[in-house]
């Protein structure tokens, strides 16, 4: 085909629009060219379809649009909870696994207590300490090994006390106060009340001023809390005003061996 003809197609059906003047307009250019005018009409048609690409496909109105392709996705594995890892307590270095106080030691772990049931439980893993070290007395070793380790395990017990963690439910505040008032024994360091003890008391009147007021607590709980509490002070009391009376004995004593003293000066002089 002539190759002028061809380009004049091309360009008509690069418009997209071909009226009824431009076919007869280009089958009059096919005649004058020597060309076949049906020809012509065909090319068009095609380079017509050509440029307006595939037909688009007919959707029914009524019907759903085809639903969205389903994303498979690899299931991730669950993380493995805090309480299940395994550690080591930073103040012996025995090994952990999901407790809340080191059994060995009473060094808290960190891990907190975030219901009631764990913190009964946490209570229980503190008694259990408390227990493991008022028990780490050596065996033998005299008199003075013996103060030693009375010493040591005091001032361990004390910090132990010191640093205990306090649950925050009611059941659990009560269960604390009780541990603390029934480990209360009155221990004595020389003539005084132990400070560990001493500790021990503070920590349940703190517990029982928190509990004051609380309505989920039982008013005959709290009463039994305050009369023990009580009579654990009555208990300290009495220790103090023993090493009171013992002071004030001790102290007599000493006057009345120095004004001995004076008179036997005195009266040697005088002889």
């Amino acid at each position: 085909m002539n190759p002028e003809l061809e380009k004049l197609i091309d360009t008509v059906a690069q418009g997209g629009v071909v009226t009824n003047l431009i076919r007869q307009t280009l089958r009059r250019k096919a005649q004058s060219l020597g060309e076949d005018p049906d020809l012509v009409e065909i090319l068009l048609e095609q380079r017509l379809a050509r440029q307006a690409g595939p037909p688009p496909s007919v959707v029914p109105m009524n019907s759903a649009p085809p639903p969205p392709p389903v994303r498979v996705e690899a299931p991730v594995p669950a993380p493995k909870p805090e309480r299940e890892k395994q550690s080591s307590c930073g103040g012996c270095g025995a090994a952990l696994s999901g407790q809340f106080v080191c059994e060995f030691c009473g060094t808290p772990t960190g891990l907190q207590a975030t219901t009631e049931a764990e913190e009964l439980k946490m209570l229980a893993e503190l008694s259990t300490a408390a227990r493991q070290l008022s028990s780490n007395v050596g065996g033998g070793g005299g008199l003075w090994s013996g103060l030693m380790d009375f010493a040591k395990i005091e001032l361990q017990m004390t910090q132990f006390w010191k640093n205990a963690p306090l649950p925050k439910s009611p059941v659990a505040l009560i269960q604390a106060a009780r541990d603390a008032l029934a480990s209360f024994t009155g221990l004595k360091a020389g003539n005084s009340l132990a400070e560990s003890e001493a500790t021990k008391l503070a920590r349940a009147e703190m517990i029982i001023s928190l509990l004051k007021g609380n309505p989920k607590v039982p008013p005959y709980e709290l009463e039994a809390l305050q009369e023990a509490y009580s009579k654990k002070v009555s208990i300290g009391n009495k220790i103090e005003a023993e090493n009171n009376r013992l002071l004030i004995g001790f102290g007599i004593f000493l006057v009345s061996l120095f004004l001995i003293v004076i008179l036997s000066v005195i009266f040697g002089h005088k002889t």
